[in-house]
């Protein structure tokens, strides 16, 4: 069908989640916003639930914990219900369009988006997946946000990322989605400890591929997949360094 669902993953996302959903307007194609509460504590979930008074708006909620990105996505199995990979996939089980846009809850919609869209132009290209600029007040950060086909989520070391291979489609740099927030900014939740400090077989198996990674690989720093943090580029690289050893111990890259 033709038309765009967005997917907006959201986690206590109260500061800037109601000026992200209204900025998905304009549009001259059918379209749905997918809100996707995991755990919400703030009034993100009262905030979504008003504006479906305005805008196209469907809620659902994910109940797992979710093992984040860096050492935790490293040590948690991509088929795991806490698995950020599972979580993506499972996001975007729920749209109702063929093309869906991946859409952070502190993206701002503007002008030369929107026109973009308009122009209906993604329905011709040949790659079906293309790559969209996002500038944020202390960085630009450039990665594939809208997609349709058989495009699935799939573990990439710290990341949910698509297969590093498939030919993506990089549109004109003027074409921006904006960031509400600084990249480098670090979010409360990375302060919370693990879900896997807890009892049951998963939770260990995770827990001592964590540890692992800790002890060969350096000490993780806190929010470290932030892509501005130079501090992930060390343990990155010792990471890709010990990936034959850290696949003995069951730790995969990709799995």
């Amino acid at each position: 069908m033709e038309g765009i669902s967005f997917i907006v993953r959201v986690h206590n996302e109260e500061q800037t989640l109601e000026s992200s959903l209204r900025s998905l307007t304009g549009f001259n194609f059918p379209y749905e916003i997918v809100v996707i509460l995991h755990k919400c504590t703030d009034r993100s979930k009262e905030i979504a639930e008003t504006l479906q008074k305005e805008l196209p708006i469907s809620i659902k909620e994910y109940v797992y914990p979710i093992s984040r990105a860096g050492y935790e996505t490293m040590a948690t199995d991509a088929t795991s219900v806490h698995s950020i990979v599972y979580y993506c996939n499972w996001c975007v089980s729920h749209a109702k369009f063929a093309w869906k846009f991946k859409w952070d809850s502190d993206f701002i919609g503007n002008n030369s988006l929107v026109e973009y869209l308009n122009s209906r132009s993604w329905l011709a290209t040949t790659p079906t997946k293309i790559y969209f600029n996002a500038k944020s007040p202390d960085s630009d950060n450039c990665e594939g946000y809208l997609f349709t086909g058989n495009f699935v989520f799939g573990k990439y070391y710290f990341w949910e990322f698509h297969d590093m291979k498939e030919n993506w489609l990089r549109i004109d740099s003027n074409i921006t989605i904006e960031h509400a927030s600084k990249l480098s900014n670090r979010k409360l939740y990375w302060n919370n400890e693990p879900w896997f400090m807890t009892d049951g077989d998963e939770a260990q198996v995770v827990r001592s591929r964590y540890e692992i990674l800790n002890m060969f690989c350096g000490k993780e720093p806190v929010g470290q997949a932030r892509a501005s943090d130079p501090a992930s580029k060390d343990v990155f690289w010792n990471v890709i360094n010990n990936e034959s050893f850290l696949n003995e111990k069951g730790i995969s890259a990709t799995r």
